[in-house]
């Protein structure tokens, strides 16, 4: 039994808003070397689209309603000014790997600079450095979520937003099919995890802390989950289930390692703070390293993938100090 004292509503509260918690920095570094992974071979029954919602609930749980111009000047230095820098310096890359590819330009679609303009419902975004469409698409999705806020009175937002979330669900083929501009439809098909973790997130993940048996709860939960993911089904609503059942799993879980001073959860704990970079920067390093392992190996599979995934991380890893110290600005980070 883990005893842990309690705190009282306005306690916890201030807590999140003046001290990392820790373990959730935690869930986040699990996540983002699940997406790391994601973008190399791996086994088929890895399914990256339960960590992108691991993301959006995460992402949510510390949204905060301020005055439009606070607001957006702080999502121009921690989502935008970081896009842009990551975007812009993505595009050599390419044409970089073009040349080594093809041995010619002639093929190279200059164009793709402009992808985050191109009006599509496809989901392969932003090619010149793919995972660069969860920082837009969250950027929109928090744009929208202002407004929203703005509009829906605080005493009937539960229930409004609880209808929202319903029926973005019902409607989220229809969504992803409808091309837009900006990611739009990226960002509403997203929403509800968004949603579902500024309306309960914080309050969910401190009760789980509480508990006198997170153990329990690690249990069922995932017998919960491994049991619906036995069952065939593609309807959104059932994923957004699992989803849910995959993140109260994933959090009750690390709760166990809060201020848990391990190597292994130092190291956990500095990719969960800087996920920002790791999104952003890891392609970068990932598809060097891919075409060095298709060299000596002669092809990609599950076990080169493992290589990739450390080996992407270990380098990025160490890059870490070095970016915060001196490039803040290109990864977020205050001076």
């Amino acid at each position: 039994m883990i005893n842990r004292p309690l705190l009282s509503q306005a306690s916890t509260a201030r807590l999140s808003r003046t001290k990392r918690i820790d373990y959730i920095d935690l869930v986040k570094g699990i996540a983002i070397i699940g997406v790391v992974w994601s973008h190399t071979v791996h086994p088929q029954w890895y399914n990256v689209s339960y960590i992108n919602a691991l993301f959006f609930f995460l992402s949510g749980f510390f949204f905060k309603e301020e005055p439009f111009p606070v607001f957006f000047k702080k999502k121009i230095k921690t989502l935008i000014i970081p896009f842009t820098f990551f975007y812009l310096i993505s595009y050599p890359f390419r044409i970089v790997l073009n040349l080594l590819d093809h041995h010619t330009l002639s093929n190279f679609d200059w164009a793709c600079i402009l992808d985050v303009f191109d009006i599509t419902n496809r989901n392969n975004y932003l090619f010149v450095n793919v995972p660069l469409w969860f920082i837009f698409c969250l950027f929109i999705m928090q744009l929208i979520y202002w407004c929203m806020n703005k509009v829906v009175p605080t005493k009937y937002r539960t229930w409004i937003y609880i209808i929202v979330i319903a029926i973005t669900i019902i409607w989220n083929d229809n969504i992803q099919e409808t091309p837009s501009i900006f990611m739009i439809n990226k960002a509403i098909e997203w929403l509800p995890y968004f949603i579902a973790g500024n309306l309960f997130g914080l309050k969910l993940s401190h009760l789980i802390f509480h508990y006198k048996y997170p153990y329990i709860l690690v249990i069922a939960t995932l017998i919960a989950f491994l049991g619906l993911q036995a069952i065939p089904c593609d309807v959104p609503a059932y994923f957004f289930l699992k989803a849910i059942l995959f993140f109260l799993c994933i959090l009750s879980f690390f709760t166990y390692f809060d201020e848990n001073k391990g190597k292994i959860c130092r190291i956990i704990r500095t990719l969960g703070v800087s996920t920002l970079f790791i999104l952003c920067a890891h392609t970068l390093i990932q598809v060097p390293i891919q075409l060095i392992l298709m060299k000596i190996f002669g092809q990609r599979e599950v076990f080169t993938g493992y290589i990739d995934t450390t080996l992407t991380l270990l380098i990025i890893y160490l890059f870490i100090p070095i970016v915060n110290r001196y490039l803040p600005w290109a990864v977020g980070k205050k001076r």
